[in-house]
C-alpha cells in the first residue's frame, strides 16, 4: 500500500510554537482510513486461491456440484497448501466449506495468519458425495484488516485412497449469525 499526505503535515506555526489545532485536524483527516470500517463477513471461492506447496489447481465442471464447479490440486499429495488473502473486521467468526467428499480425499488444517484453528478436518467420504459443508465454530479475528486464510493436506483418513480436496467456496460470518 502506497501512501501520500493529501496536505503535508507541520508541527510548527512558522513562529516556533509547536502543532496547532488544524495541524492535527489535517494529520486526523489524512490517516482517516485507519478508522474505516471493515467487512464482516468474507468469501473465498477455492478456484482462486494461490497454490503454496504442490500442483497448480484444476477446476472440474460438474452438474452436480453446486455453484457448478470444484477445484483441486491434482494430483493431490500430503502436504499441499493453497491460500487466499481476506479482509475482516476483529471478532468471533464460523466458517464454513463447501466442497466434494471421496474416498480419495484427505484431511485439511485451516489456518489464519499463520496460527492453526483447525486441525484435521476430514474430507473423505465412502462414497462421492457432492456439497458437503463443513462448519468450523469460533474462529477469532484478533484484529481488523488483511488476512491470510490458508488450508493445507495434512494426513488422510486411513481408508482414503490419496490426498485429493476436492473444495468450491469457504466463507466466514459472524459467529452470531445463523446460517
Amino acid at each position: 500500500m502506497s501512501f501520500s499526505w493529501v496536505t503535508p503535515p507541520t508541527f510548527a506555526d512558522g513562529a516556533g510554537n509547536g502543532p496547532t489545532a488544524a495541524n492535527f485536524d489535517a494529520i486526523s483527516n489524512d490517516l482517516g482510513f485507519i478508522n474505516q470500517e471493515f467487512p464482516i463477513r468474507a468469501e473465498a471461492w477455492h478456484r482462486n486461491d494461490t497454490v503454496v506447496v504442490g500442483n497448480a489447481l484444476t477446476v472440474t465442471y460438474s452438474s452436480v456440484a453446486r455453484f457448478g464447479h470444484f477445484a483441486e490440486q491434482d494430483p493431490g499429495a500430503d502436504g499441499d497448501s493453497f491460500e487466499q488473502s481476506i479482509i475482516l473486521a476483529a471478532g468471533t467468526y464460523t466458517m464454513y466449506t463447501i466442497g466434494r467428499s471421496d474416498n480419495q480425499s484427505g484431511k485439511l488444517d485451516w489456518s489464519l495468519n499463520g496460527t492453526i484453528f483447525e486441525a484435521g478436518q476430514n474430507w473423505y467420504s465412502a462414497a462421492p458425495t457432492a456439497n458437503v459443508i463443513k462448519t468450523v465454530a469460533s474462529v477469532v479475528v484478533v484484529a481488523s484488516g488483511r488476512h491470510t486464510l490458508n488450508g493445507t493436506v495434512n494426513g488422510k483418513d486411513g481408508s482414503s485412497g490419496t490426498y485429493h480436496m476436492h473444495l468450491t467456496r469457504t466463507w466466514l460470518v459472524p459467529a452470531e449469525d445463523v446460517v
